[in-house]
Formats: C-alpha cells, structure tokens, sequence
C-alpha cells in the first residue's frame, strides 16, 4: 500500500479503521505496522472529522489532499467520455470544420 492509496482510502471510509471492508482492513493494519507517515495521515484524517464534527473554522485538508480529490474526479468523470468527434463523425462535409 501506499500512502496514496492510504489517504483515498481514507477520504472513501473514514478514519475509523474499524468501520472499512475487512480485505482493505487487513493491508491498513499491516501498512500503519510499518510507516510512521501512514500512522501520521490516519491522525491527521481524525483531527478533520472532528473538526468537521464540530464545524471548526480552521478546517483544512492534508497538503496536497484536494488535488488528489480533483485528479479522481476528473478521471471518473473522463472515464465514460465519449472518443474523440472528428468533424466526419459528427456529419460536417469534408473541409468543413466544426466546434468539436
């Protein structure tokens, strides 16, 4: 696991380890065994929620945690994409060229 993985895990579950699928359950716990940054981005994700618990002001995503959410936004949302429209694909006469 890394900690990328760690930190998408947590923004999908939570911080509470206990409430996530057990097969995920099982790579955290050997992850968090071994890395002292990983240990340190599951307390960083706990001080959140209870902030977010207690509408805090001085909420703030981990450094770099809102770019890693847009990236995964807009892969998913590019995933089902149409291709490319050439202007042959969408019925423009040859030569002839459109917005697309």
């Amino acid at each position: 696991m890394t900690p990328e993985e760690l930190d998408d895990l947590l923004c999908q579950y939570g911080a509470q380890l206990r409430a996530w699928p057990v097969e995920q359950q099982r790579a955290v716990v050997a992850f968090l065994l071994s890395s002292a940054e990983a240990r340190a981005r599951v307390r960083e994700m706990r001080r959140l929620e209870r902030l977010v618990a207690q509408d805090g002001p001085e909420l703030e995503p981990p450094p770099g945690m809102m770019e890693r959410v847009e990236r995964r936004l807009v892969a998913a949302a590019l995933k089902d994409w149409p291709p490319h429209l050439t202007p042959r694909r969408i019925g423009c006469p040859p030569g002839r060229r459109s917005f697309f």
